[in-house]
């Protein structure tokens, strides 16, 4: 198995901010809340089915 995960990030910020669409709705609003970054990465596998 090969996996790339990109490099850690301590001692910054991050934001996720996600958004959707409803039905019959004419736009949308995300608002974004700043996190600290771990400075670790964390890959989590399974041998399970599914």
């Amino acid at each position: 198995m090969k996996v790339g995960m990109g490099a850690s990030a301590g001692g910054k910020k991050g934001t996720v901010s996600p958004a959707g669409y409803l039905p019959g709705s004419s736009g949308t609003v995300s608002i974004g809340v700043a996190q600290n970054l771990p400075g670790t990465r964390t890959l989590h596998l399974s041998t399970g089915a599914g």
